[in-house]
């Protein structure tokens, strides 16, 4: 057991150092292309951990192969700068109804690298999208 004690004390060091937020994302349109905006923590960061996103629709079906695209896009604009944008879809390739995105992303700020789950709830359709809402506002709203 006293061997197994520096570890421990290692451990719970190194999991104090990083801390966890939840926090919205927006959305707009740019022609044909539904952009999601970077949030004042990304444009400020120098440095980028682990990036993972996934993208739900109605029913909780996952788009694997959307996912894999942005994630793409994400690593070259996340560093660039002068872009105001994590990634854009074009609109043609995503499903009409309810739209659940999900970034987690690691943000190093000084000595710290922080965590964050960026989520936006939109409902998407050809004529009257809305996007930017609240999970309950998603639900009422999307029973298209």
């Amino acid at each position: 057991m006293s061997k197994q004690l520096p570890m421990l004390l290692l451990m719970a060091f190194l999991g104090g150092c990083k801390e966890k937020q939840t926090e919205n994302f927006n959305y707009e349109f740019s022609g044909h292309q539904l952009c999601a905006l970077k949030t004042s923590e990304m444009s400020a960061a120098n440095k980028f951990g682990l990036l993972d996103s996934s993208f739900k629709y109605k029913e909780n079906v996952f788009d694997e192969k959307l996912s894999i695209d942005i994630y793409k896009e994400s690593l070259k604009k996340l560093s660039n700068k002068q872009s105001k944008y994590i990634f854009c879809i074009d609109t043609s390739s995503i499903k009409e109804g309810t739209l659940e995105t999900q970034i987690r992303l690691e943000i190093k700020k000084g000595k710290y690298l922080r965590q964050y789950e960026f989520i936006n709830y939109s409902c998407l359709s050809t004529h009257n999208s809305m996007l930017n809402l609240s999970k309950n506002e998603m639900i009422q709203i999307c029973s298209f």
